[in-house]
């Protein structure tokens, strides 16, 4: 074992790009069998810079977790340049049944508003302070849902919570088939 870092070292770097890749490729291939691509950059900071720019190209993040941004990432160069998707999920309260079919109150406008507007000043307050990169182009989505929706307006729809993405099971198989890559949660 003493050698093989001295052999990893000997290696070009067209080489070693070559064997991240593959990697990289089977693992996001195989997501839940391989090993996690976020794991591999744990091995040295030779595979940290690689992985880590994979692994926070794409970012989910709840409401709940927009904090946890300054943490994870602000204080990273590497983990900030790789940035270029951002998804923010917004979970709105819940409704009964009864109400699914109603316009929104107003006050139910408003604490919806306030979850949207907390959400997203405190995500472009931590985004404001990461170096400006006129090169770095990065991709903003947002949706909102309630844990209600599923039970009450949406029978066939199934809800994955581990990419909290939606996808279509028609009765009729005509009726067309949505189906979404899942972004990579954070």
């Amino acid at each position: 074992m003493e050698g093989l870092p001295k052999l990893w070292e000997a290696l070009s770097p067209e080489i070693k790009l070559q064997i991240f890749g593959h990697l990289a490729s089977q693992n996001l291939s195989e997501n839940a069998a391989g090993l996690r691509v976020a794991a591999l950059a744990t091995v040295n900071k030779e595979w940290q810079k690689y992985f880590e720019s994979i692994t926070f190209q794409s970012l989910t993040l709840e409401q709940y977790h927009v904090a946890q941004l300054e943490t994870m990432v602000s204080p990273h160069p590497l983990r900030v340049e790789s940035v270029r998707h951002i998804h923010l999920r917004l979970e709105l309260p819940r409704y009964f049944d009864a109400e699914a079919d109603k316009p929104e109150t107003e006050t139910e406008v408003k604490a919806n508003d306030t979850i949207f507007n907390e959400a997203t000043r405190k995500l472009f307050s931590i985004m404001s302070r990461w170096p400006a990169n006129p090169d770095q182009e990065c991709v903003f989505e947002i949706s909102a849902h309630s844990p209600s929706d599923l039970q009450a307006r949406f029978e066939r729809m199934q809800y994955y919570a581990n990419n909290t993405m939606w996808h279509f099971r028609p009765k009729n198989p005509r009726d067309l088939e949505f189906d979404t890559e899942p972004i990579p949660a954070w």
